[in-house]
């Protein structure tokens, strides 16, 4: 789908982040206590420059970070180990159109804003297959985005391929295809999950007209 496009983003040196979200921060925390162990694992999905893995590797979890771009699985080996966390940190090549994962077992997964980019059919079956590789009482820590997030009115769906594409202006202009979803549709995709937290966040900018950025805030559980 936009997974070569991710790639020539990364390899550019864009969207490398460096410091992770609130809401993964102060959730990790929350689950990492709630497991009574010293280390846990952590699958950080579409892992980026990797500022959630190096963050949870440096609060104590050993960490595999997922993504399909090669570039960006380098950012993160180099600064795992400018930091001194390449001990902590495995990466791991993953393409979420034929997602599948090594014999593996994870205690919390972090997919912020990464399975949206693909299409609603992918996200369905990758959140499938994923059960498996999770121990018991394994959390999700999930952002989607919304069917209120007005930019995506700057492109079209595309029901065959079941995203939205032909961005034509927008945040998403440059990503070429993103996915956004009502609850019926998040409740499908955590079908197999206990909803444990489902929050809407919008942002709109009350002094200018730039629409309203809408996402998904969700805590699932096995």
């Amino acid at each position: 789908m936009s997974k070569q496009n991710w790639q020539k983003i990364y390899t550019k040196g864009e969207q490398l982040n460096f410091y992770p979200y609130d809401f993964i921060v102060s959730n990790f925390f929350h689950t990492k206590a709630s497991f009574f162990k010293h280390e846990i694992t952590v699958l950080d999905l579409g892992c980026g420059g990797g500022n959630h893995s190096l963050f949870c590797a440096e609060n104590g979890a050993k960490v595999i970070a997922a993504d399909y771009s090669t570039a960006a699985l380098d950012a993160v080996n180099k600064r795992a180990k400018e930091k001194g966390l390449d001990h902590l940190i495995t990466t791991l090549q993953v393409d979420f159109e034929s997602f599948s994962l090594p014999d593996i077992k994870v205690d919390l997964v972090i997919d912020r804003l990464s399975v949206t980019h693909t299409s609603g059919k992918c996200a369905i079956e990758l959140y499938r297959k994923l059960y498996s590789n999770l121990n018991e009482g394994a959390v999700i820590l999930s952002c989607m985005f919304s069917t209120g997030h007005s930019h995506k009115d700057y492109g079209f769906y595309d029901s065959e391929q079941d995203i939205w594409l032909g961005f034509s202006g927008g945040i998403f202009e440059g990503l070429l295809a993103a996915n956004f979803y009502d609850h019926a549709a998040i409740e499908k995709i955590f079908c197999d999950y206990k909803l444990k937290s489902l929050k809407l966040e919008s942002d709109k900018e009350l002094l200018a007209d730039k629409g309203c950025m809408e996402v998904w805030k969700i805590i699932a559980q096995k």
